[in-house]
């Protein structure tokens, strides 16, 4: 089934570029601003940056698969990944390690803060912030917006108890 997004690659990429400079997103493009490269997606669209951290390194086995794809003909490229290869700081001034391949990703958090996420690239810089203050065991239930739509003056969250509570600023 194909999905018709509403918009196109030129107008979205700008979006993306600015997220994985957050995160810090390794990998290796493969057409930055028309110019081609070798080791990234060859199907990808144009670019306009590279990935703010070099590719992970490949473990042997998909090294191995890789190997047997090229040799049939198909075009084996590593993905972009949102584990930081080398020490990186984003762009809110946040430092996140080098991956040390643990392999306990998938379902835990990272000590290296190697593994993007909003707790890691983000809840820090907040954190900073005299206007921030984070409140465990609540949900956010909705979110309070302007009159116009256009900010966002509030939020609507329960506590642990399931009490109802408004908050602004």
């Amino acid at each position: 089934m194909l999905q018709d997004w509403g918009t196109d690659w030129e107008e979205m990429e700008p979006h993306y570029s600015s997220f994985e400079r957050l995160a810090g997103v390794s990998g290796k493009a493969s057409n930055v601003k028309g110019e081609h490269h070798e080791g990234g997606n060859p199907y990808e669209g144009m670019r306009s940056i590279e990935y703010p951290t070099k590719p992970m390194d490949m473990p042997y086995g998909p090294t191995l698969f890789a190997e047997a794809a090229r040799n049939m003909g198909y075009k084996a490229f590593p993905v972009p990944s949102s584990l930081v290869s080398e020490a990186y700081t984003n762009p809110l001034g946040v430092k996140m390690g080098p991956c040390t391949y643990c392999g306990f990703c998938t379902n835990y958090g990272c000590a290296n803060y190697s593994k993007a996420s909003a707790i890691t690239t983000v809840l820090p810089a907040l954190i900073r912030k005299e206007n921030f203050e984070a409140r465990t065991s609540c949900e956010v239930m909705r979110v309070v917006k302007s009159p116009d739509g256009k900010q966002v003056t509030g939020v609507v969250y329960i506590d642990s108890s399931g009490d109802e509570w408004g908050a602004t600023g």
